[in-house]
């Protein structure tokens, strides 16, 4: 993802998961594109994971699976979704929101 900024004359870009920016007075100013990630159950999670060091470890020990399962992880598995929101804190909604979203659709 890149995200561009003109701030007082100067362009600011913001790019990529790790953030990095580039600041330059002197750049012509470019058109702005905008965009909007779909915040999912599993980015959710990731950043739960990342915020804290060894919290990947304790909850695939927790669950009892490997490290490289919960890192590979591309959806929250439903049917570890009790077990993971009891463990993270997260609500489960939060977690599989497509599920809820479809459920309280057919009501």
């Amino acid at each position: 993802m890149i995200i561009e900024l003109e701030i007082n004359g100067a362009r600011v870009i913001v790019s990529g998961e790790n953030l990095s920016v580039n600041v330059s007075e002197d750049a012509p100013a470019a058109p702005i594109r905008r965009e909007t990630r779909k915040i999912s159950g599993v980015h959710v999670l990731r950043d739960w994971l990342k915020a804290e060091r060894g919290r990947s470890s304790r909850l695939a020990e927790h669950l009892e699976v490997t490290y490289g399962a919960v890192s590979n992880w591309k959806t929250v598995p439903t049917h570890r979704l009790a077990e993971i929101s009891a463990f993270t804190g997260i609500d489960r909604e939060a977690l599989v929101p497509d599920a809820f979203r479809m459920a309280r659709s057919m009501q």
